[in-house]
C-alpha cells in the first residue's frame, strides 16, 4: 500500500512538473507593428514629419492582401524601415461610406482608389510628403523586393533618373 502511495505521489510530481515546464513562458518582447494611418491623418502626418507616404490599397476579400499582412508586412526589417522612413496609410479600396479630401475634391475611398489608377489588389501608391504621386506598384511583393522598393523611394533615386534595375545593380544604392 505504501509503495502504491509513493508511486502515485511520484507520478503526480512528474505530471505537475511537466505541465509547469510546458506552460512556463518567458516574458514576451513587445511586438513591433507598422503604424497605419487613415488617409487624411496620414497626409497631415507626412507633411508634419517630413516623410514620404506609402498607401496600401486593399480589399477584405483579396487573398494576396492577406498574404502581404502575414508575410511582408509582418517582417521586422520591413516594419522598422516603414515606421522610420514613411507614413503608412491603409485604404479599403471598396469603401463607399468613408469620405476623404484629396487635392480639393471629396471622394469616397472607392473613388480615391480609382483616382490613383488602381486596377488590382494589393497595390501600393508612393507619394512625397507633399502628397505628390511618385509611382504605384501593384501586386503581392516578397519581403526582399518590397524592402528594396522602399529604399529606392526613400533615397529618391527616381529624382536622379536612376531606374530600379540600376538601383538593384548597385546593390540597393543610387549614389555614384
Amino acid at each position: 500500500m505504501l509503495k502504491k502511495i509513493i508511486k502515485t505521489f511520484i507520478i503526480s510530481i512528474v505530471v505537475i512538473s511537466s505541465f509547469s515546464i510546458l506552460y512556463a513562458q518567458e516574458p514576451e518582447e513587445p511586438v513591433e507593428i507598422i503604424v497605419w494611418y487613415d488617409f487624411e491623418e496620414g497626409i497631415s502626418a507626412a507633411l508634419a514629419d517630413g516623410k514620404d507616404i506609402i498607401i496600401d490599397f486593399y480589399t477584405d476579400w483579396c487573398h494576396w492582401c492577406h498574404e502581404m499582412d502575414n508575410t511582408t508586412f509582418s517582417d521586422t526589417s520591413v516594419i522598422s524601415y516603414m515606421n522610420n522612413n514613411f507614413v503608412a496609410i491603409r485604404v479599403n479600396a471598396e469603401s463607399v461610406t468613408t469620405h476623404v479630401n484629396f487635392k480639393g475634391t471629396t471622394l469616397n475611398l472607392k473613388q480615391l482608389t480609382t483616382a490613383f489608377g488602381i486596377k488590382g489588389f494589393p497595390s501600393y501608391a508612393f507619394m512625397t510628403k507633399d502628397a505628390e504621386i511618385i509611382t504605384v506598384v501593384p501586386g503581392y511583393l516578397q519581403t526582399d523586393l518590397f524592402l528594396n522598393i522602399l529604399k529606392y523611394i526613400d533615397q529618391q533615386c527616381y529624382d536622379q533618373q536612376i531606374s530600379f534595375e540600376q538601383f538593384m545593380e548597385k546593390q540597393g544604392d543610387c549614389k555614384d
